[in-house]
């Protein structure tokens, strides 16, 4: 007796019929036939996993020149960072330190403290 395979499921795929169209030309997920059919558990780990697949890849692709920079902007602000790796976790695979340059915000944060600050001790308002 041959096991019995679980039928493929249709949003499953129109949901990657759908995700394989060039995002610009994509209408709103909102508006596909597929997007109000109901889901089992199954079908659901699923359409998360696509969807996340989709976002990680358009935000690594859309990122890829900030992490090659070494820098992250947002504005007028911009902030460097370095990545340093110390030998591997269970977890993840590796240690990871991440080191943002605030040195800007620091040299400020003394320079205030200096201001408010006596030979005593710390000014009261």
């Amino acid at each position: 007796m041959a096991p019995s395979v679980a039928p493929a499921d249709p949003v499953a795929a129109e949901l990657e019929g759908w995700l394989k169209v060039p995002r610009a030309e994509r209408t709103a997920l909102s508006e596909q036939a597929f997007a109000g059919a109901p889901l089992d558990k199954a079908g659901a780990e699923r359409a998360k996993a696509l969807l996340w697949g989709d976002h990680a890849a358009r935000i690594k692709a859309e990122r890829a020149g900030e992490m090659k920079a070494k820098s992250i902007t947002l504005g007028d602000k911009t902030m460097r960072f370095e990545m340093l790796s110390f030998g591997k976790t269970k977890l993840t695979g590796a240690a990871q330190l991440i080191h943002l340059d605030a040195r800007r915000a620091m040299q400020r944060r003394r320079s205030t403290n200096r201001n408010t600050r006596t030979r005593s001790g710390w000014a009261l308002p």
